[in-house]
Protein backbone atom coordinates (compact mmCIF):
# COMPACT_ATOMS: atom_id res chain seq x y z
CA UNK A 1 0.00 0.00 0.00
CA UNK A 2 1.08 3.61 -0.61
CA UNK A 3 1.86 6.11 2.15
CA UNK A 4 -1.65 8.18 2.58
CA UNK A 5 -3.50 7.73 -0.07
CA UNK A 6 -7.10 8.96 -0.81
CA UNK A 7 -9.23 7.69 1.98
CA UNK A 8 -12.17 9.63 0.81
CA UNK A 9 -14.38 12.00 2.86
CA UNK A 10 -14.65 11.29 6.05
CA UNK A 11 -18.18 11.98 8.00
CA UNK A 12 -18.58 15.64 9.22
CA UNK A 13 -18.45 15.91 12.88
CA UNK A 14 -21.23 17.42 14.33
CA UNK A 15 -24.34 18.78 12.60
CA UNK A 16 -24.33 21.31 10.00
CA UNK A 17 -23.99 24.91 11.13
CA UNK A 18 -25.34 27.92 8.87
CA UNK A 19 -22.17 30.09 7.40
CA UNK A 20 -22.49 32.65 9.53
CA UNK A 21 -21.01 30.01 12.44
CA UNK A 22 -18.44 29.61 9.77
CA UNK A 23 -17.63 33.36 9.80
CA UNK A 24 -17.02 33.23 13.38
CA UNK A 25 -15.23 30.18 13.72
CA UNK A 26 -12.17 31.44 11.03
CA UNK A 27 -12.31 34.75 13.11
CA UNK A 28 -11.36 32.71 16.40
CA UNK A 29 -8.84 30.40 14.66
CA UNK A 30 -7.27 33.10 12.30
CA UNK A 31 -3.49 32.86 13.39
CA UNK A 32 -3.96 29.81 15.67
CA UNK A 33 -1.70 26.46 15.01
CA UNK A 34 -2.97 23.95 12.78
CA UNK A 35 -4.59 21.97 14.90
CA UNK A 36 -7.33 24.93 15.33
CA UNK A 37 -8.43 24.21 11.53
CA UNK A 38 -9.55 20.88 12.34
CA UNK A 39 -12.86 23.05 14.00
CA UNK A 40 -13.68 23.69 10.46
CA UNK A 41 -14.11 19.72 9.61
CA UNK A 42 -18.03 19.72 9.71
CA UNK A 43 -20.95 20.95 6.85
CA UNK A 44 -21.55 24.60 6.48
CA UNK A 45 -24.56 25.69 5.63
CA UNK A 46 -25.68 28.45 3.16
CA UNK A 47 -28.64 30.53 1.57
CA UNK A 48 -28.77 34.06 -0.33
CA UNK A 49 -33.22 34.06 1.57
CA UNK A 50 -34.25 33.56 -2.43
CA UNK A 51 -34.18 30.14 -2.90
CA UNK A 52 -30.10 29.72 -3.82
CA UNK A 53 -28.62 26.80 -1.09
CA UNK A 54 -25.79 25.21 -0.90
CA UNK A 55 -23.54 23.41 1.33
CA UNK A 56 -19.85 23.09 2.19
CA UNK A 57 -18.50 20.07 4.01
CA UNK A 58 -14.45 20.25 5.00
CA UNK A 59 -13.71 16.66 5.58
CA UNK A 60 -10.37 17.21 6.27
CA UNK A 61 -7.91 19.60 7.10
CA UNK A 62 -4.40 20.05 6.21
CA UNK A 63 -2.64 18.81 9.75
CA UNK A 64 0.87 21.14 8.76
CA UNK A 65 2.55 22.93 6.28
CA UNK A 66 3.57 19.73 4.61
CA UNK A 67 0.50 17.35 5.12
CA UNK A 68 -1.13 16.61 2.05
CA UNK A 69 -4.09 19.60 1.32
CA UNK A 70 -7.23 20.06 3.24
CA UNK A 71 -10.26 17.97 1.12
CA UNK A 72 -13.34 19.68 0.86
CA UNK A 73 -16.93 19.61 -1.65
CA UNK A 74 -20.14 21.74 -2.09
CA UNK A 75 -23.58 20.33 -2.64
CA UNK A 76 -25.72 22.42 -4.48
CA UNK A 77 -29.08 20.78 -4.93
CA UNK A 78 -30.62 20.82 -8.12
CA UNK A 79 -33.71 22.69 -7.54
CA UNK A 80 -30.87 25.38 -6.03
CA UNK A 81 -29.02 25.08 -9.21
CA UNK A 82 -32.23 25.65 -11.06
CA UNK A 83 -31.52 22.47 -12.77
CA UNK A 84 -33.89 20.52 -14.64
Amino acid sequence: KGKGGDRGPSAPKGPPLPSSELTATLQRIDGANYGAYHDLERTWLFSDGAGFDFSLTVDRVQSDPFAPPSKMHVNVPAGSARMP
